[in-house]
């Protein structure tokens, strides 16, 4: 079949001022317990004052230096309400939430209040209790609804400042855990010396041990430190620096060994039959345990130079094999046992890296993951400065984040974004296996989906997270006679996690995509067991010196992702992290046993869908290529979402691209069915402390969302759509009159479900007729703390953004390419 080149296109936005069409607000509506306003007020003022006045007697008691700039209080709602908290937070006053939990029906916030900014929130409780608000429909006292969802006030315990997951809390007061230290820091800091003197320096004081590292985030600081909860009790009235306390993360040890196989006599021929790749090629970077760089089949892609390790006492060999494993994988993807019993010459266009991250016998003593990662990348990145790459992790923590940020996935998505240096980057990370040893068959899938989320840094919204799907169910070898495999084909793999447990909508959907990951074989009683006959074959450097092995699992999986992000830079070198991305979504597709699992075109099944599997398994000659009866555009574009104007922060820009469309050949088709899928990818800046997570306190700094004009509509009536800046003041003023911003298009996914995360896929099929008249798309944004939070400075920034766009004939006689081609002045050269 002929390949051509994707037709990238540039020019094809124009940008017009952007209002959202929505009616606005967060969609939360609290029905606070009715309260005696007199009583209630008074009995929180009293508590305000008793927390004030322990809290000095606390600092009169400790005679530390530590320099205090004012408490921390902790607000409760009562048993099944929700506390305001964006109302808490007052800037004005320079009072801050810190972070919220819930338990036992009640909501909890952690807030810090300036000693000046006791006087300003003791003021809006007496404005409660004797003022009236004359704008309330009800005519009801000021500040009703931040007041009336507070209960009570007390100074914080330890508890108030945990944000992990409850079964992490030390089980005694006096056993002794490094803990992940969230401090808060003024929006200017960019070295908050004083913040981290103070911490360290009252730290020493009780004898907690405080790691060298630190990270660094919008308004926080995170630090590792070692101690208990009795000494963290004697410190946190003092220090009111402390936002959160979580439990800090240890990665797992035990990467799998698996039984050699005995086909080195194919090494020699098959290491002569490789060509490539030159010395300039885009490369994955293996963060993992170290490469055997000089295994015969891996010598001519990463040299010497290529390696690099975290700790210089580490050295730069192999620790335990798992990072020559998915060398291998990253190289040749599925077909390295092909390549090794043909005759075939082997065309490899990208190199590999490795920056030694993990070592078994010396793991990380202070386990702050997210900055070892960040570092090991910028070690590479020393190292070759002018070479494309995509960083490939497949080492995990745990589970217990489900969804929320932690500082290792936020420090994954800060690097990424090009936050601190303005340089996007493309992780692929793996999903995280299911641990249970001994699997039982019969645990599966229900295990996948329903106990074993996504592993740490997993959630992370700019990561391409990997999952693990099958199609290998053959077994041959004697020993496993009696066996049968674990997953069906084109099913989930059997330790493959899932976010189908994630009980919050407002989190990514994760896999984004599955590739091959293995199966496994079951005994008759149920007892699942690895089968080489269902793994995949990969480079080894054991001690005895095997050169090959098997892989399987979500490792397998991100390498194959890795390499196939890899390939891509080198087709397209002008493509963005962000557009690779997208790519790969874009190509992917569900097989016959992931529709047949939720067939139902629900939202609920259509997202549980969405949460094993992601978009489904990528498909690499799509990625690469287009054909002529199915084409790809892509554009990438930057907006800026948001703008100061008349005192306040608004939306600012849309962009309306006006696409090469094939109008002619799609109305001479008449009723041939068409299908056209739109993948839209940006990166967001996270902002990951957990302070409830509303619209003030969003974890991405901006959304972006996508829509398509309809068979029906004019470009007037499209943008009415889209934008309110488009009505006419009747259709602002008037509720009849006001435009339908329904979606026209029978989309597959669907607006609301498919709004997860930062990259953002859906298709539709139609009549290549109506889908002539479908050419319009715009990109248009959705509010973020960018917004929200203006203090930070962050308004006015712009945001890249890569659209992807396919459209797709069942018929392989149509010919849409020739005249998207023409239009765009490109001539056809078939590769």
């Amino acid at each position: 079949m002929e390949r051509f080149p994707h037709v990238v296109v540039s020019g094809t936005a124009s940008s017009l001022h952007y209002t959202s069409t929505s009616p606005g607000g967060d969609g939360r509506d609290y029905a606070h317990p009715a309260r005696d306003r007199v009583p209630h007020a008074e009995r929180l003022t009293a508590e305000v004052k008793e927390a004030q006045r322990l809290a000095a007697q606390r600092v009169q008691d400790s005679r530390t230096g530590v320099e205090i700039r004012g408490i921390a209080l902790e607000c409760v709602s009562s048993e099944g309400d929700q506390l305001e908290y964006d109302k808490i937070d007052d800037r004005t006053a320079h009072i801050e939430l810190l972070s919220t939990r819930s338990e036992a029906g009640r909501t909890y916030a952690t807030v810090f209040v300036p000693e000046a900014g006791i006087k300003s929130f003791l003021k809006k409780i007496e404005r409660y209790k004797t003022e009236t608000n004359e704008r309330r429909a009800d005519k009801g006292p000021k500040h009703k609804e931040l007041v009336e969802s507070i209960e009570s006030i007390q100074l914080p315990v330890v508890r108030s400042f945990w944000t992990d997951a409850d079964s992490h809390f030390p089980r005694t007061v006096d056993e002794h855990a490094w803990f992940e230290v969230w401090l808060r820091t003024s929006p200017a800091a960019t070295q908050p010396t004083s913040v981290v003197g103070n911490f360290r320096t009252e730290c020493k004081r009780v004898g907690i041990e405080v790691d060298a590292r630190e990270l660094l985030f919008p308004e926080r600081v995170v630090m590792i430190a070692y101690g208990t909860l009795r000494q963290w009790a004697s410190t946190l009235s003092i220090l009111g620096d402390v936002a959160e306390l979580r439990l800090a993360k240890v990665a797992p040890t035990d990467f799998v060994e698996m039984p050699p196989r005995d086909v080195a006599e194919f090494i020699e021929d098959g290491a002569k039959r490789i060509e490539g790749p030159v010395g300039t090629a885009p490369a994955v970077c293996l963060l993992d345990t170290g490469v055997q760089h000089l295994h015969p089949l891996l010598k001519d892609a990463i040299g010497p130079g290529d390696l690099q390790t975290v700790k210089a006492t580490w050295g730069l060999a192999d620790d335990g094999g798992h990072g020559t494993e998915m060398a291998g994988i990253a190289l040749f993807g599925d077909g390295l046992a092909e390549h090794l019993v043909g005759t075939q010459k082997f065309d490899i266009r990208h190199r590999l890296e490795s920056v030694k991250l993990f070592r078994k016998s010396d793991p990380h003593s202070r386990n702050n993951y997210g900055s070892i990662t960040t570092e090991a990348l910028a070690l590479a990145e020393i190292g070759a400065p002018q070479r494309k790459r995509v960083a490939c992790l497949a080492i995990t923590a745990d589970d217990r984040d489900m969804g929320h940020p932690s500082s290792w996935s936020a420090a994954l998505d800060q690097h990424s974004s090009g936050a601190l240096d303005d340089t996007r980057r493309l992780y692929v990370v793996s999903a995280g296996n299911v641990r249970d040893d001994p699997l039982l068959a019969p645990q599966y899938p229900d295990i996948n989906r329903r106990e074993r989320g996504i592993e740490d840094p997993g959630q992370s919204w700019n990561c391409l997270t990997v999952g693990a799907h099958t199609d290998r169910a053959t077994i041959t070898s004697a020993e496993f006679a009696m066996h049968t495999p674990v997953a069906p084909i084109g099913g989930l793999s059997p330790r493959s996690r899932t976010s189908m447990m994630w009980q919050d909508d407002e989190w990514p959907l994760k896999p984004e995509v599955v590739m091959e990951g293995g199966n496994y074989a079951a005994t008759p009683n149920g007892v699942v067991l690895p089968c080489d006959d269902l793994r995949l074959l990969t480079t080894s450097s054991t001690s005895s010196g095997r050169l090959l092995d098997t892989i399987a699992d979500t490792s397998a999986a991100t390498a194959q992702a890795s390499r196939l992000a890899a390939r891509l830079m080198e087709a397209y070198p002008s493509l963005w992290p962000e557009t690779i991305r997208g790519l790969i979504v874009h190509s992917a597709g569900w097989t016959e046993r992931m529709l047949a699992e939720f067939p139902s075109p629900s939202r609920s099944q259509v997202q549980a869908r969405l949460r094993c599997y992601g978009y489904g398994v990528p498909n690499e000659e799509r990625a690469l290529w287009t054909a002529r009866n199915a084409v790809t555009l892509i554009a990438q574009e930057a907006l800026t979402p948001f703008e100061k104007s008349d005192g306040s922060c608004k939306t600012k820009d849309c962009h309306v691209h006006a696409l090469p469309w094939p109008l002619e050949v799609l109305e001479a088709l008449g009723e041939e069915k068409i299908t056209v899928r739109i993948t839209l990818s940006y990166f967001i800046e996270p902002s990951p402390g957990r302070r409830g997570w509303t619209r003030k306190f969003r974890y991405a700094s901006h959304g972006l969302r996508f829509a398509v004009s309809g068979p029906l509509e004019s470009d007037a009536s499209f943008l009415k759509r889209i934008t309110k800046t488009s009505w006419t003041d009747g259709e602002r003023t008037r509720t009849e009159h006001r435009p339908d911003t329904g979606e026209p298009q029978p989309w597959e996914i669907g607006k609301g479900t498919r709004a997860r995360g930062s990259v953002h896929s859906d298709f539709w099929t139609a009549p290549a007729a109506e889908v002539a008249r479908c050419g319009k798309i715009a990109v248009y944004p959705v509010t973020g703390w960018w917004r929200e939070r203006p203090h930070l400075g962050r308004i006015g920034m712009a945001t890249r953004y890569a659209l992807v766009v396919s459209i797709t004939s069942p018929e392989a006689r149509t010919d849409l390419l020739t005249p998207i081609r023409a239009l765009v002045g490109v001539p056809i050269r078939a590769r």
